[in-house]
């Protein structure tokens, strides 16, 4: 976990948001159809002048880091 961590701060400095960025929360999920594969996923939060805004990102095992979109359910 501390390596996910590592990478993410390297990501993020490398890729700076306007605002502050903190970490809210780091939960280990399996990577839905592959039960043999996992990866973290990262939820940051940003302070900036507008308010409020939550990031998503994925850390793979291999430290590569993905901007991860959150979308809604579909309507029926």
């Amino acid at each position: 976990m501390g390596g996910a961590i590592a990478e993410l701060q390297r990501y993020i400095s490398a890729n700076p948001h306007p605002g502050k960025e903190s970490l809210r929360a780091i939960e280990l999920k399996q990577i839905p159809k592959h039960k043999h594969y996992w990866h973290y996923l990262v939820r940051t939060r940003v302070k900036n002048q507008d308010g409020t805004a939550n990031h998503f990102y994925i850390v793979l095992m291999d430290g590569k880091v993905i901007p991860a979109i959150v979308e809604p359910e579909a309507y029926k």
